[in-house]
């Protein structure tokens, strides 16, 4: 069973609802994982975050083809803080703010559960996603050597203030 839509964003003649996430999503998020480089978690991670009782996952879809996942997001709150395991995007559907809208949902979501401080690595070389997060509020704290691999990169460690 899908979550119900909480909210519909409409960019030019793209369109896409954000809705929690659901078992009938993990093989489309797992697709859009592995085109997006996170090549270390598989199906099997995403059900066992998906069905841990403190975690929060929403995806986006494509209001036309309910079918189609465009984008997820998926939190790991460990009060005070939150850690934003993975955000990613279809490529076709990156650069429309499907990331900038799930993570205003995941933001707002954490905020209203009294969190603090939400924390997330990116690649070194995500320049696009580094933007993304600076622009919503989020600080680089430090560098972390060799923390991606496949291909192996240092990551940025980045936290906001909630």
């Amino acid at each position: 069973m899908s979550g119900k839509p909480f909210t519909e964003r409409k960019v030019g003649n793209v369109g896409f609802v954000i809705r929690k996430m659901s078992e009938k999503d993990v093989i489309s998020v797992a697709r859009i994982s592995f085109e997006s480089g996170f090549h270390s978690w598989k199906e099997s991670d995403y059900f066992a975050e998906l069905n841990r009782e403190t975690s929060f996952s929403y995806v986006a879809e494509n209001p036309e083809n309910k079918d189609e996942v465009i984008g997820f997001i998926m939190m790991r709150p460990i009060k005070p803080d939150a850690e934003i395991l993975n955000v990613a995007v279809k490529k076709k559907h990156r650069r429309l703010g499907v990331a900038k809208k799930l993570l205003e949902i995941a933001l707002r979501k954490l905020k209203s559960e009294c969190f603090e401080t939400i924390w997330l690595e990116v690649r070194e070389s995500n320049s696009r996603a580094i933007m993304l997060y600076r622009n919503m509020g989020f600080r680089l704290t430090e560098k972390r050597k060799n923390y991606y691999s496949n291909p192996r990169e240092d990551a940025f460690l980045m936290c906001f203030k909630l």
